[in-house]
């Protein structure tokens, strides 16, 4: 996609800016995606150097395998990235509610559906993967 997207956080002391790996954004359920985000995360993809995000940017290991970034000002969550070694390192997942309209993009699919709560429900239909669908792919190099 060459689109490029501008977003900020709650304060605006972050600026976000990306080129979305694809037109369509996704939703995680998992356990620490509700916890850091006290619902789903619905994010973008975005490829290693396809990310500038300005400000007080901090970020945490959250996972062997992953980290996240947030504001240090308001707090607002930012970004889900892979840090494991493989063909997935550097991948980031851009939380949309940083763009306004959600940059134009359309909620595609759904993963660790096996985990959204049963109050939860997007309107459409949506291609769904369990936690085991999910770590299949990613271990089959199809995943992030």
């Amino acid at each position: 996609m060459d689109k490029k997207l501008t977003g900020y956080c709650l304060c605006g002391a972050c600026e976000v800016i990306i080129r979305p790996a694809e037109g369509k954004m996704h939703a995680c359920h998992c356990d620490m995606c509700r916890a850091w985000t006290g619902s789903s995360l619905i994010a973008v993809k975005v490829l290693p150097g396809d990310l500038e995000a300005k400000g007080p940017v901090r970020t945490r290991a959250t996972s062997a395998w992953a980290e996240r970034g947030w504001c240090d000002d308001c707090g607002s969550s930012l970004f889900y990235r892979v840090t494991a070694s493989g063909p997935y390192q550097g991948v980031t997942h851009v939380a949309t509610g940083l763009f306004k309209n959600a940059g134009g993009l359309m909620l595609a699919s759904e993963i660790y559906t096996d985990y959204r709560p049963d109050g939860y429900a997007f309107a459409g239909e949506l291609r769904g993967m369990t936690e085991a669908e999910v770590m299949a792919k990613f271990t089959e190099g199809d995943g992030a």
